[in-house]
């Protein structure tokens, strides 16, 4: 039996494309939306973005961005500060099936800090049938975290702030920092399948000459054991 809970189970955070500047992002990201408040058991959704109506709801709250890209560090400030017991920072286009819900009650028995997953990659003309959908072994691209606020609250402390959510290698730094500190406290749950991530083009990385790899954690980071 696991330990009673006490604040609310999971938050999930992400920033958005504005709806009008390409209409397939658009898509793909009210698509996600939907999923997050069907199958996804948060209590809230927050957007670092501007209102956009395919993405709200009674879940939904926006807050105000600063520049079109959020950094990793003011996300996890942001993640830190919420009263639940698991705060997810994801892509806007992430699809998420049913079985997340068992992913947050296995975290929750097993009293585990941090959690990630690769992506299974799914034509868009598919949908909804996810059955097809294909787990690319070469992409090593993470594009979920879940770890509680204590956790969020040392990653801010601690991420350059070179490092901007939309943009490559953010991940690599996350997974090298989680793999450091919490060793098998960091799991990927892949083989539950549940993350999906849509093929598509039109990738916008205006910071992307910014980028500094020079911190350690990059080249900390490796596959976590499973879930």
């Amino acid at each position: 039996m696991g330990a009673r809970r006490t604040k609310q189970p999971m938050i999930a955070i992400s920033s958005h494309r504005p709806f009008a500047n390409n209409s397939e992002y658009a898509a793909n990201q009210e698509r996600a939306a939907q999923s997050l408040q069907a199958q996804f058991n948060v209590s809230n959704i927050y957007y670092v973005g501007h209102y956009e109506d395919g993405l709200n709801s009674e879940k939904t709250m926006f807050i105000r961005p600063e520049g079109t890209h959020p950094t990793i560090k003011s996300m996890a400030d942001f993640a830190s500060k919420l009263s639940a017991e698991y705060v997810a920072i994801l892509n806007a286009d992430i699809v998420l099936g049913s079985a997340i819900a068992e992913v947050e009650k296995r975290m929750h028995d097993m009293a585990l800090p941090a959690a990630t997953s690769y992506r299974y990659e799914f034509d868009p003309e598919d949908y909804p049938n996810l059955d097809g959908a294909v787990h690319h072994h070469e992409v090593r691209g993470m594009d979920i975290f879940i770890a509680n606020p204590g956790i969020w609250k040392l990653v801010a402390k601690d991420i350059p702030e070179t490092l901007w959510f939309g943009h490559q290698t953010f991940d690599s730094w996350l997974c090298g920092y989680f793999c450091h500190h919490l060793g098998y406290g960091f799991r990927q749950f892949t083989d539950m399948r549940c993350v999906f991530h849509p093929k598509h083009g039109g990738r916008l990385t205006p910071f992307s000459p910014q980028i500094k790899n020079d911190s350690p954690y990059f080249t900390r980071a490796k596959r976590p054991s499973p879930l």
